[in-house]
């Protein structure tokens, strides 16, 4: 059930990695990330993902039969999961491609990212179940994501 509820998910992917690719590829983009976390946008890309589990429920149960789509909440943690990983893509390509890319401490974070989401994932799905999956894996890449934005302050100040 959960491997059918990441292959229709990872279709949320498509717009971050878009992003990201124009980033990497230093196309001019004129694109705000902290647009993205706006609240009109944020209740905007919770109703998106809302209305896309009817979707899912509706190719799901036609392909495969209902006992294979998973409940609503587990459906929105896994898309709200899938959004914060593309954010934290977009950052690290936004960040390589303005030359802000430093490898010593991309290295640090992408291990501590490894780390979080085999730990985080286990920690929570003891104490939640399977939901606990998908919040684990975002509260991992929250933490570095807003790592990453604690460095890159303290780094603006000490120049």
């Amino acid at each position: 059930k959960y491997s059918i509820l990441l292959t229709f998910v990872s279709l949320f992917r498509f717009i971050p990695e878009s992003v990201s690719k124009m980033y990497f590829s230093r196309h001019k983009f004129d694109f705000q990330i902290r647009k993205l976390g706006s609240l009109p946008i944020l209740i905007g890309i919770s109703v998106c993902l809302g209305f896309g589990y009817f979707p899912y429920k509706l190719l799901t149960s036609a392909l495969l039969g209902d006992e294979w789509f998973v409940p609503l909440d587990i459906f929105l943690l896994v898309g709200f999961y899938e959004l914060i990983r593309g954010v934290y893509v977009v950052s690290i390509n936004r960040h390589y491609a303005s030359d802000n890319f430093k490898v010593g401490g991309f290295i640090p974070s992408t291990a501590l990212l490894v780390f979080l989401s085999v730990v985080l994932p286990l920690i929570f799905l003891s104490l939640l179940g399977i939901s606990g999956i998908p919040i684990g894996l975002t509260l991992g890449y929250l933490i570095v994501l807003l790592l990453g934005r604690l460095l890159q302050k303290r780094s603006h100040y000490s120049k």
